[in-house]
């Protein structure tokens, strides 16, 4: 990726999708979603042309419940040495008046309220019984005009997650409630600079990044819930993988933590 014309967030999501590439317990995880849900707009008459803007927000809205239904976003809950480092990273890196979460790998952005009791929770249920702890590493850098992240992209990720991960949109696109970005294939990845105006910060911390930058190891061993309400993620419910765990799964380099 050229650093000289940085592709803005959605962009980089895109390049993904096309290569097929906070207050509640527990307080370590207290996050906000990359691509919170968007603000409704008015409805417009058949002889009003759709704006970009206008496009953008339909492309976050569930196709299921209203606009005024809250949101819950799905992540992976992982061992908490990884979780610490990748928040240590963010932390670093993002700017400090708008970072109120801590480091996240979001699966899925609004999943509506209507549908968790018939259909979401049932799921997790399921699958959390089924699946065991599998370990995942997280490497490829992407630089975007506000910022960077770490990419762990479905075509790189290990076998585990991408049947979790093709199993839970398979589901949901069938009963026809995701939106249309929860709906496609994209990166999953750990946001660690975003929101930067100034490009040459951004420049200059893309570059302190990857001079040091190795990768980092982790253990997902489950899934976790978060209600969206204005900008905040509010815990609601975990799914502990209780499966065997997969072989090589333990990180060579830290110990491993359940939380």
């Amino acid at each position: 990726m050229s650093q000289s014309q940085p592709l803005s967030y959605s962009a980089v999501l895109g390049k993904a999708q096309s290569s097929d590439p906070k207050p509640a317990p527990p307080t370590h995880r207290q996050e906000k979603p990359s691509h919170p849900p968007q603000p409704s707009n008015p409805v417009q008459t058949s002889n009003q042309p759709r704006t970009n803007e206008q496009s953008a927000t339909d492309r976050y809205r569930p196709k299921a419940g209203g606009d005024n239904e809250a949101r819950y976003v799905l992540t992976l809950q992982t061992d908490r040495a990884h979780h610490d480092r990748m928040t240590a990273l963010r932390e670093k890196f993002f700017p400090p008046e708008r970072n109120t979460v801590r480091a996240h790998l979001t699966l899925f952005n609004a999943l509506p309220e209507s549908k968790l009791d018939s259909s979401v929770v049932p799921l997790l249920k399921e699958v959390a019984a089924e699946m065991g702890p599998f370990k995942i590493r997280v490497k490829r850098p992407y630089k975007m005009a506000g910022g960077f992240l770490v990419n762990l992209s479905p075509k790189d990720g290990p076998p585990p997650m991408n049947k979790l991960v093709d199993r839970l949109r398979n589901t949901w696109k069938e009963e026809g409630f995701l939106s249309d970005q929860d709906a496609a294939k994209r990166s999953v990845h750990y946001t660690l600079m975003n929101k930067v105006t100034d490009k040459q910060k951004v420049d200059e911390a893309y570059a302190e990044f990857t001079s040091t930058w190795n990768g980092d190891e982790g253990i997902v061993d489950g899934l976790e819930l978060w209600k969206y309400a204005k900008g905040r993620w509010y815990w609601a419910q975990r799914f502990d993988f209780t499966g065997a765990p997969y072989i090589d799964m333990r990180p060579s380099h830290v110990g491993y933590e359940r939380v």
